[in-house]
Parts: structure tokens; C-alpha cells; sequence
């Protein structure tokens, strides 16, 4: 009888322990130096709004692990609750895939001092997004002589500005659609041409889409972009 008894409390132990296991591919790890207390959230965009995939509460450490099921290549965004009621630097966004990412960082720079490793398709999401800073710095300084100009009533100086800033963002564009259509086969590509070319001649979007593999193409990235030349 006690054995019979041993057995049934170790099959439930084994029940419990496998329901307990985390069906997840993706595992988030890492260090916020200088935090000692805070919540850390993993979030993904659905539709227009920001959900929560993870999260976990952080006191006195700074160390952190957060999981989620991937279906595909993603952009995610780690978002820091530093219960210091300043909004500022306090999200990051994480091009993820399937496998282990380690992240480094500061509490009082969070977006800033990020270190993302372990993800090939974050390092050529940095790679597009440092360049494409420079574009928006340059256009935002513009904007800012445009309203002086207006100010001013400079009119003569304010088409100058315009046509520099309209020759900027075309210039914009033909960096985003060369780097998606050197990049065919990473879901980073559709994904930068949705955000920040959308207006792009149909012509460009299709002939980036067809240099895609199937495993790209039939991304979310990739059939929402699809809808843009249908």
C-alpha cells in the first residue's frame, strides 16, 4: 500500500513539474547596473498599443531574466518602471529571435548604455538605426532653421531650407529601400521599410519583396508591407 502511495505523490510531482516547465523560446537575460529597485517589462506593439509578454520585480539587484514563445523574428521593447517618476530613457527596443539574448545597461541610461548580444537580427537593426539617426538629426536641425526663417519672414531662406530638407528625406528613403534590399533575408528589412518608408513607390516595395525567402515573406512584417502594393 505505501508503495502503491509512493508512486501516485511521485507521478504527480512529475505532472507538476512538467506543467510548470515554460513552453518559451526566447529567453531575455541581464544586468541594469546601478538599480536598486524597479520592474522591468517585456512588451510587444499589437495593433497601436503596447502589451506585456513578461515582467519581473527587481530589489537591490540589478540582475533580470524574462521569457516569451516567439513565432518569428520580432522587434520588443524592454520597458524600465524605475519608480522614479521620470518618464525619460526608459524604454529599449529589442529586435529578438529565437534563442538566448543577454543585455547590459544602466538604470539612469537605460536606452542609451545598452549592450544587446545574441541576436544577428538586433545587431543589423542597430546597425540601420544609427545610421537612420543621423538622417533625423540632420532633418530635425532643418526643421529648426525653417522656424526661425518663418520667424524671421526670411522667405528666400526659407526655400532653401525646404528643398534642402525635401532633398534629405528622399534621401532617407533610398537608404531605407537600399538597406531592405541588401538585407532580403532578415525580417528586419520589411520591417524598417513599414515604419519609415511607407510611402515608397510601389515598384521598390515589390521588387524588395520578391528578393525575400519564404521565411521572410511570410512574416507579419512582410504581409503587412504586402498590403501597401496591393
Amino acid at each position: 500500500m505505501r508503495s502503491i502511495s509512493f508512486v501516485f505523490v511521485l507521478l504527480l510531482c512529475l505532472v507538476s513539474c512538467q506543467s510548470d516547465k515554460s513552453d518559451a523560446n526566447l529567453l531575455i537575460s541581464g544586468n541594469i547596473k546601478g538599480l536598486k529597485k524597479g520592474k522591468l517589462y517585456l512588451q510587444k506593439l499589437a495593433d497601436t498599443s503596447l502589451v506585456n509578454l513578461d515582467s519581473v520585480e527587481l530589489y537591490g539587484s540589478g540582475e533580470f531574466k524574462l521569457d516569451h514563445n516567439l513565432d518569428e523574428p520580432t522587434l520588443l521593447y524592454l520597458y524600465l518602471d524605475k519608480k522614479d517618476g521620470n518618464p525619460l530613457n526608459d524604454r529599449l527596443p529589442v529586435f529578438a529571435e529565437a534563442g538566448s539574448i543577454r543585455v547590459t545597461t544602466s538604470w539612469n541610461a537605460f536606452s542609451t548604455d545598452a549592450k544587446v548580444v545574441g541576436s544577428a537580427q538586433h545587431k543589423l537593426f542597430e546597425q540601420y538605426s544609427q545610421m537612420l539617426s543621423e538622417f533625423n538629426k540632420k532633418e530635425l536641425d532643418l526643421v529648426q532653421q525653417e522656424i526661425k526663417a518663418q520667424a524671421a519672414q526670411d522667405s528666400l531662406g526659407l526655400d532653401s531650407l525646404f528643398t534642402q530638407r525635401t532633398s534629405l528625406i528622399k534621401q532617407k528613403y533610398r537608404y531605407v529601400l537600399t538597406f531592405a534590399m541588401a538585407h532580403p533575408e532578415s525580417a528586419v528589412s520589411p520591417y524598417v521599410v513599414l515604419k519609415d518608408a511607407p510611402e515608397s513607390n510601389p515598384v521598390f516595395i515589390d521588387s524588395i519583396l520578391n528578393k525575400m525567402p519564404d521565411s521572410v515573406r511570410q512574416s507579419q512584417y512582410a504581409k503587412e508591407l504586402e498590403k501597401l502594393v496591393q
